[in-house]
């Protein structure tokens, strides 16, 4: 068991939030998956039957984005009774399914609504089943194209190169910015592009680095600014490129050039880490803590009024993990070896 000391600064980051969304839709095989019923142009239909519709995984792909909105329509015919039910289920990363809802028959209603907001941090895996059942004909549950709608989430066979962190962090005896990321796998990737702002909307091109192609395994890469701008705050963006040039811009990172405005810094000894985070003020912010799997191993909230929070996380020794701060401000990584 190791003991995590976070000491809290107040700073404040700005970053731009990306935009992505998953859609139901019927005429497109790759969005959904039945293990029976009847798809007729754009509407699924269990009828005297017990089936499930399967939501391809969904990666989280807004780096500032905690909150996940979805909802999901069901119409039913008007003949249902208690008897008839339909049970959504809910995964995330390697978690237990869950129940999140169960809606029975009812004679009186023809369209059901589920919406919720998901509490989930960046590159977290959701899915998604839906189980219905009748129990006879005319009866019916349906779902229609557009019905099933996940904000900042991407489908995971979109996603060429699935990224496990990018960090960049400033050293102030050589005055440069080291950069560091590694990737989970990678489909048909031809190399990545680091772009450098200080403004986080005006980008320039800084270099380019060979990516793996095809892996299956973590690849780590990295790359030293050796000409940093004149700015409180430097922003760097991963960009990804496969080799038919079709490119995916994979995260953003804020660093500042000043080490007391340093976001995140992580030291340790033998027992213990003392983290100094940055958060906004009249804020709060998801301190996680995940492996090299991707998997979420500790997650608390923090806020810029803390003084000094004493986490216990149950890490395993001799191995690399990500400290994640995430407010709705920035985002920012920090890689660190449990002893």
């Amino acid at each position: 068991m190791k003991n995590l000391l976070v000491l809290v600064a107040i700073t404040v980051f700005a970053l731009p939030s990306a935009f992505a969304q998953y859609e139901l839709d019927f005429s497109d095989p790759t969005t959904y998956s039945t293990t029976c019923g009847t798809v007729i142009a754009a509407q699924w239909t269990v009828s005297n039957d017990r089936c499930e519709l399967l939501i391809p995984d969904l990666i989280v792909s807004d780096p500032l984005s905690t909150d996940i909105p979805f909802s999901i329509r069901i119409n039913q015919s008007g003949n249902m009774d208690k008897f008839d039910s339909l049970v959504l289920y809910i995964r995330i990363n390697n978690k237990p399914w869950e129940v999140d809802t169960v809606i029975v028959g009812d004679v009186t209603t023809s369209v059901r609504s589920i919406d919720r907001v998901l509490r989930l941090s960046y590159n977290d895996t959701l899915r998604i089943r839906i189980f219905m059942e009748n129990d006879r004909n005319p009866e019916f549950w349906s779902i229609k194209s557009g019905d099933v709608l996940v904000e900042d989430v991407t489908p995971k066979h979109l996603l060429p190169v699935e990224l496990a962190y990018f960090e960049a962090n400033y050293d102030e005896m050589d005055n440069v910015i080291s950069l560091a990321w590694a990737t989970l796998s990678e489909t048909n990737s031809s190399h990545f592009i680091l772009s450098r702002s200080v403004d986080a909307i005006n980008f320039e091109e800084i270099t380019r680095i060979s990516a793996a192609g095809n892996s299956n395994s973590i690849v780590y890469y990295d790359f030293t600014d050796m000409s940093i701008p004149t700015s409180e705050t430097v922003y760097y963006k991963l960009t990804q490129v496969d080799f038919d040039g079709t490119s995916y811009e994979k995260d953003m990172v804020a660093v500042s050039v000043d080490p007391e405005m340093q976001m995140v810094e992580i030291l340790s000894n033998e027992n213990y880490f003392i983290a100094n985070v940055g958060v906004p003020v009249n804020s709060s912010a998801i301190l996680s803590i995940v492996n090299m799997q991707g998997q979420l191993v500790y997650e608390k909230s923090i806020d810029a009024y803390n003084t000094s929070v004493i986490i216990d996380a149950d890490l395993l020794s001799n191995q690399i993990y990500l400290l994640n701060v995430s407010s709705i401000y920035s985002t920012e990584s920090k890689k660190f070896y449990a002893r």
